[in-house]
């Protein structure tokens, strides 16, 4: 990958908006960009997906106990694709190609595979909306294994797989693991907080899952270096060259 390209009526080189990936790179930073921003972007989907294709007699604004709820609710469409591409750029996600890329491959594909068994097998209808004949109680208990697994899995590849070496850290580096880890704790935190809440209080889960997508995908967008991304738009809007 061309770090930057040459603007013929400037003149002067265009940073690439994708950081370029190390040489023993086997994925790219656009592919752990990805990964991050679809986190992110599921809990804000499935709650505008409901309310703005709403059912009758229910509110569709009002938040559900859970994420997974919404499979129910007409913002189907939006947890099923995004969680589905989850699944599927986690399962292509290959690493990188040295001593320990075996853990990064085993990791997302567990994590793959979980996302799209949640997908297949819905949790039980929430809020109200109308049951499907369909459903039993078996799929409810094959999504939140496919849910556990998932963020289980999250919490090791932030905690464990993501932080570099400890060995001749930059300081770039250790700002990156920090957030690593950090996430990676966050994501466990709020595993128990679900765990807790869900099944010991029997409440929603929903915040704990939010936090916990979010969490995620600040850690991928981050080994992705979703800032590089964010300097080389403000250098192409500026009219800056590439340093």
């Amino acid at each position: 990958m061309k770090p930057a390209t040459k603007d013929p009526d400037q003149g002067s080189a265009r940073p690439a908006l994708i950081p370029p990936a190390n040489a023993d790179d086997l994925s790219g930073n656009g592919h752990r960009q990805l990964l991050g921003w679809l986190g992110i972007l599921l809990p804000l989907m499935v709650c505008l997906g409901a309310g703005l294709r709403p059912a009758a007699h229910v509110d569709p604004w009002k938040m559900l106990p859970s994420i997974s709820g919404y499979y129910h609710t007409g913002a189907v469409v939006f947890f099923i694709g995004i969680v589905v591409a989850l699944g599927l750029f986690l399962i292509t996600y290959h690493g990188y190609d040295n001593a320990d890329g075996w853990k990064d491959r085993l990791a997302s594909n567990i994590a793959g595979y979980a996302a799209l068994l949640l997908a297949a097998f819905p949790t039980k209808v929430e809020g109200g909306y109308p049951a499907p004949d369909w459903w039993t109680p078996l799929m409810g208990k094959l999504h939140l294994a496919g849910a556990s697994t998932l963020f289980i899995a999250f919490a090791y590849m932030s905690f464990f797989l993501f932080p570099s070496g400890t060995d001749h850290l930059t300081k770039e580096k250790k700002r990156r693991n920090l957030v690593h880890q950090s996430s990676g704790i966050i994501i466990a935190a709020c595993l128990i907080w679900a765990l807790v809440a869900g099944f010991i209080l029997e409440g929603p889960i929903f915040w704990p899952e939010t936090i916990m997508l979010l969490a995620f995908g600040v850690s991928w967008l981050t080994k992705g270096k979703v800032d590089k991304t964010a300097k080389a738009i403000v250098q192409r809007i500026s009219g800056d060259p590439a340093e």
